[in-house]
């Protein structure tokens, strides 16, 4: 969510929302980032393998979420989802 930053007033514009609704984006992203701090370095030291392969997983499907969220409901609020 990091990519909304540099052209916040842009897409506040594109999608008919305030600027701090975007700049919440990367309130969320930075949330989120010290939450699974801890659980990701628990899981690093069980097993490297398997860590990679969750969070490849779940980028997938965050960038899915993100996608469809966009395109079938034109909604911004559904990219804090993915």
């Amino acid at each position: 969510m990091m990519n909304f930053a540099s052209v916040s007033e842009t897409v506040a514009k594109v999608y008919a929302v305030d600027d701090i609704i975007v700049n919440g984006c990367v309130l969320v992203f930075l949330m989120a980032f010290v939450i699974m701090n801890f659980f990701t370095v628990y899981a690093l030291e069980y097993s490297i393998n398997v860590t990679f392969k969750v969070c490849a997983i779940l980028t997938i499907i965050g960038a899915w979420c993100r996608y469809a969220g966009i395109k079938y409901t034109e909604n911004f609020y559904y990219l804090m989802i993915g």
